[in-house]
C-alpha cells in the first residue's frame, strides 16, 4: 500500500482549437494544466508546482514541446493554486477545532454527571450514617492520606458507638477493610468511641472538596472517604491437613459472628465434580470463638480427601447463611451458595 507519494489533477482543460492550435489535434489531444502535490494516504496536503501535458484519447499524458510549453505559459489560459490542494493541513485544523468542541462539550457533560454522583452519594452516605447499625464500616482520611477505621457496634437515634482502628489492611477487594479489625502481635484491641451522627454528617461533602473535622478526639482532623456495611460472615483459609485417613481444616470468619448450624453432604449428581470419600463429623467442628475460627474434621478413605458438601451457619439473629464446601487433597475452597447448582456459581466470597 502507498501511504505518501505525490501525484496531479488536472485543473484547466482545453481542446487545443480553443487556444489557437490546429484543429485536427482535437481528435487526438487535450490540452490541460495539471496541479502536482504531495498525497498522504491519498489525500492531497501542499503543492509542488504546476504543469502543461498533452493528454491523448489513450488516456495517456505527453510532455508538449518546447515551442509548445512556451506558447502555453505564455498565454493568460493558466490559474492558480485550487483551495483543495492543501485538504489534508484543512482536514487536520478542522478535526482539530472538532475534536477540541467535542472535548469541550464531554468534559462538561462529565462535570455535571460527576457533580451529580456526589450529590447522590452524599445523600445515601448521610441516610446510612442516620441508620447506622451494626456491621457498618467507615473509612476516614486525614490531610496526609492517613487511614483510619471505624467498626459501628452499636447505635442511637444520635450517636454511634464505634471500635477505631489505624491498623493497615493486608488484602484488597471488597472485604478488605476487616482486616483493619483482625487483632496480630501489633494490635491486640481496640479502643471504643462514640461519635455523634451529626459530626460524621458533617464530615462529608457534596463536592470534590473533603470537610476534614475531628471526629475522634485527639486525632488529626479526618473526612469520611467510604462507607461500607458487611452483615454476613467472610471466612479465610487458615490451614488444612489430612493423614492416615484423618483430615482437618480450619477457617477464619472476619464478618459477622456466626455460629455453625449442620453441615450436609451433596450427592454426585448435585455437585458434578468429585467423587465424595470422606465425612466431615459434624461433632467433631470445635469452634475458638473469640478468633472466630472453625476447625472441620473427619475421616477418609484413599489417597486424599475429596468432599462435596453444604455448610449452614446462623448469626444471633438466627439469620442462615450458607456456603458451599469442596475439597481436594489440600486444594479447599468455601464458596457462597446460592441455590444454583454448585457448577454455575459464580465463585463471591471464595477462599
Amino acid at each position: 500500500m502507498i501511504v505518501f507519494g505525490w501525484n496531479s489533477f488536472s485543473i484547466v482543460s482545453h481542446r487545443p482549437s480553443e487556444i489557437g492550435l490546429p484543429q485536427d489535434w482535437d481528435q487526438q489531444y487535450m490540452i490541460q494544466q495539471r496541479q502536482k502535490y504531495f498525497h498522504l494516504f491519498w489525500i492531497p496536503f501542499f503543492p509542488i508546482g504546476q504543469i502543461w501535458v498533452l493528454k491523448g484519447r489513450d488516456g495517456k499524458l505527453y510532455e508538449p514541446t518546447i515551442d509548445l510549453l512556451r506558447y502555453l505559459t505564455s498565454t493568460s489560459l493558466g490559474r492558480g493554486i485550487p483551495w483543495y490542494t492543501f485538504i489534508g493541513p484543512i482536514l487536520l485544523v478542522c478535526g482539530g477545532i472538532g475534536f477540541s468542541i467535542f472535548s469541550e462539550i464531554d468534559s462538561a457533560l462529565s462535570k455535571r454527571r460527576y457533580e451529580a454522583y456526589l450529590k447522590e452519594t452524599y445523600v445515601e452516605n448521610k441516610q446510612k450514617i442516620n441508620e447506622a447499625k451494626a456491621g457498618y464500616y467507615y473509612k476516614l482520611e486525614d490531610e496526609h492520606y492517613k487511614s483510619t477505621y471505624l467498626k459501628v457496634l452499636s447505635a442511637t437515634p444520635k450517636t454511634v458507638t464505634c471500635l477505631w482502628s489505624q491498623k493497615s489492611p493486608q488484602s484488597y477487594g471488597e472485604y478488605a477493610i476487616l482486616d483493619a479489625f483482625q487483632a496480630d502481635s501489633s494490635y491486640q484491641s481496640f479502643d471504643t468511641v462514640v461519635i455523634n451522627k451529626t459530626t460524621l454528617i458533617q464530615s462529608l461533602s457534596e463536592t470534590s472538596e473533603r470537610k476534614r473535622i475531628a471526629i475522634i478526639p485527639k486525632q488529626s482532623p479526618t473526612a469520611i472517604q467510604e462507607i461500607k456495611y458487611i452483615y454476613e460472615p467472610v471466612f479465610e483459609k487458615v490451614t488444612f491437613g489430612f493423614e492416615d485417613g484423618k483430615f482437618a481444616y480450619a477457617i477464619r470468619n472476619k464478618g459477622v459472628p456466626v455460629h455453625f448450624d449442620r453441615y450436609e453432604t451433596l450427592s454426585k449428581d448435585e455437585r458434578n465434580t468429585y467423587t465424595n470419600n470422606a465425612q466431615v463429623d459434624p461433632n467433631l467442628i470445635p469452634m475458638r470463638e473469640e478468633e472466630g475460627i472453625f476447625i472441620f474434621k473427619g475421616i477418609f478413605k484413599g489417597m486424599e480427601p475429596e468432599i462435596s458438601g453444604l455448610i449452614y451457619f446462623k448469626d444471633a439473629e438466627g439469620s442462615e447463611f450458607t456456603y458451599h464446601l469442596t475439597v481436594r487433597g489440600t486444594h479447599y475452597y468455601l464458596t457462597k451458595y446460592t441455590g444454583k447448582p454448585v457448577q454455575e456459581e459464580d465463585g463471591s466470597n471464595r477462599i
